[in-house]
Order: structure tokens, then C-alpha cells, then sequence
């Protein structure tokens, strides 16, 4: 069976883009996790800023929005020993709004404050080894 885009409808060569909102990044993506409480913890760190927002098939989180923890070789990655940043599948959680580009709307103040409330509550929900509020 050939994957086929969901905005073309035949198989494209469209790199896949990070589903956080604001964020267009196209390298170091992961897929959603097979593990069900994972993939529910994923998809309610991107519905923070997506309300009615669902992953599919083709749905990736950058590398952006992980802790140093969540990775497996960041120091081989760091010094240039490899090329591909290796997700710790079966604990890494995404907890950081790193946006690379944003919406042309004006930020309050008040809005700063909602989203670090935001992030505050959904950072209690997940068990993360070694969390901490960045």
C-alpha cells in the first residue's frame, strides 16, 4: 500500500512539516508514537494552541519541542558523529513552544501570561524522568 498526501492525493515528495502551532520546521520530525498514552500526551501538547486539532498519518513533532532528555545520542549529534537526532521512543513527551514563525498578530502581555499558564497545566498532567519547567 502506497501512502498517498492528504493534499494532493498521489504520493509527493512534500517534506513533512511540524504540526505545532507557529512552528514550520521540516527537520529532525518524529512520528506519533504506536504507544496509545503516549500518542495522547503528544496530541494534548499540540492541542494546547490547536484546539480541534487530530494527528494522522502523516502528522511529525520537530525536534524543537523535546527536552535534552528525550534524545538518545545528542552529544554524538552535537559534535557532528551522526546526522540524525535519535528520539527516546517509550518516554519522550514534547514540552517546549519553540515557534520559528509566527502569525502576523500583535502579542499582549496577557497573552505571554495564558500561554505559560498553558503550558504550566499541561507540563502537570505528564510524567516526564527528569522534568523540568524551562
Amino acid at each position: 500500500m502506497v501512502d498517498v498526501c492528504q493534499c494532493c492525493g498521489f504520493k509527493c515528495t512534500m517534506p513533512n512539516r511540524c504540526v505545532v502551532y507557529g512552528c514550520d520546521n521540516t527537520k529532525n520530525v518524529y512520528r506519533w508514537p504506536e504507544d496509545a498514552k503516549l500518542a495522547k500526551k503528544w496530541s494534548s501538547f499540540v492541542s494546547l494552541k490547536r484546539a480541534k486539532w487530530q494527528h494522522g498519518k502523516q502528522s511529525v513533532i520537530c525536534s524543537d519541542h523535546f527536552t535534552d532528555e528525550c534524545f538518545k545520542n545528542l552529544q554524538q549529534y552535537k559534535l557532528g558523529l551522526c546526522s540524525k537526532l535519535l528520539l527516546e521512543r517509550s518516554v519522550a513527551v514534547p514540552t517546549i513552544y519553540k515557534v520559528t514563525s509566527l502569525p502576523d498578530v500583535p502579542a499582549t502581555r496577557n497573552s505571554t501570561a495564558i500561554t505559560k499558564l498553558e503550558v504550566g497545566r499541561f507540563l502537570r498532567t505528564v510524567e516526564i524522568p527528569g522534568n523540568r519547567i524551562l
